[in-house]
């Protein structure tokens, strides 16, 4: 999946005829979601049918239930319960029915980012007994993200018959690899653009921003450039030079999925992946460097390699 395959997709859906060998400048208006961060899912087969003749509560059920099967529970019954009621009346989740693919994602995430502090050693030092690095934490929550979007999670989980979860995991698998290249590129795009802000603050900042979004996202710029557009996203002011850490995710996931696959269990929703990752990510805490516990875990220190095998060739299935 080549990032002229997403230009090429997008600029088709927009009735564009470009140069398909040339990268296409998009306009800001013609991607799916704001500032191109991610890869919209109205692109591809909806996956809500599936979800259709599930109640609020099932559904929500659905999306916590598989966090049993690898040995990493999160909570007890009461408690979900009352998390599901809480983000039901959410006002960010008005529809909920309509919006359940965006709920699970949001549970999983969430769940998963702050799994891995349940699980580390007690007996460590207070000081210890924390993450190593906050693109760790991100690298959990990303890891079992996807899983969700693999078709076995849509059988095993949903009683999806295997023939429908084989046609649906082939466009899962293309989303997915679609997602990864426009997000990457936003990633890339946030980055530089605090880099470079913090660099030199007396710049022009709003004119910085569109120069990145054009040469990194290849999106043109709007006539009027002259307003914070950058200010819109809420990292710049509540979660400063972070960004980085979700691509740092992106990569150790890959990492510790290829990892897994070859050497724990090819079935990720088996109890070994759990037990796995507490002995070997979760239980160390801040104990060891981020990377040496990578290095632990893996047997390397933090490549890209594997994240670029998983979504940017076809060496390596995801």
């Amino acid at each position: 999946m080549s990032e002229q395959d997403i230009e090429r997709f997008l600029s088709e859906q927009n009735k564009r005829v470009e140069d398909l060998y040339q990268p296409v400048l998009l306009n800001h208006w013609m991607v799916a979601t704001t500032g191109e961060q991610e890869w919209s899912d109205k692109h591809e087969q909806s996956l809500s049918e599936y979800w259709a003749h599930f109640s609020d509560r099932e559904s929500f059920q659905k999306v916590t239930r598989f966090r049993k099967i690898d040995s990493l529970p999160l909570m007890q019954r009461r408690q979900l319960d009352d998390l599901h009621d809480k983000m039901i009346k959410n006002q960010f989740e008005e529809g909920t029915r309509q919006q359940i693919l965006s709920l699970e994602k949001k549970i999983s995430h969430v769940f998963t980012t702050f799994q891995p502090l349940k699980f580390i050693d007690s007996r460590l030092p207070f000081l210890l007994r924390f993450h190593s690095h906050t693109l760790t934490t991100e690298a959990s929550a990303l890891f079992f993200g996807r899983m969700t979007k693999m078709a076995e999670w849509y059988e095993q989980f949903l009683g999806i018959d295997r023939e429908t979860c084989e046609r649906i995991g082939r466009n899962m698998e293309k989303m997915l690899q679609r997602q990864m290249v426009v997000s990457t590129r936003w990633m890339l795009t946030f980055s530089f653009f605090e880099k470079s802000l913090y660099e030199d603050p007396d710049q022009d900042i709003n004119a910085l921003w569109w120069k990145l979004v054009k040469e990194i996202q290849y999106m043109a710029p709007p006539e009027d450039t002259g307003s914070p557009d950058w200010a819109a996203k809420m990292h710049f002011s509540l979660a400063p030079v972070y960004y980085q850490d979700y691509l740092l995710g992106e990569m150790a996931a890959s990492q510790l999925h290829h990892y897994i696959k070859t050497n724990v269990s090819t079935d990720l929703f088996s109890p070994n992946v759990g037990t796995y990752l507490k002995e070997n990510v979760f239980k160390l805490g801040a104990l060891l460097h981020w990377n040496d516990k990578m290095k632990k875990a893996t047997g390397e220190y933090l490549t890209p390699t594997y994240f670029i095998k998983q979504f940017f060739t076809n060496d390596e299935a995801s």
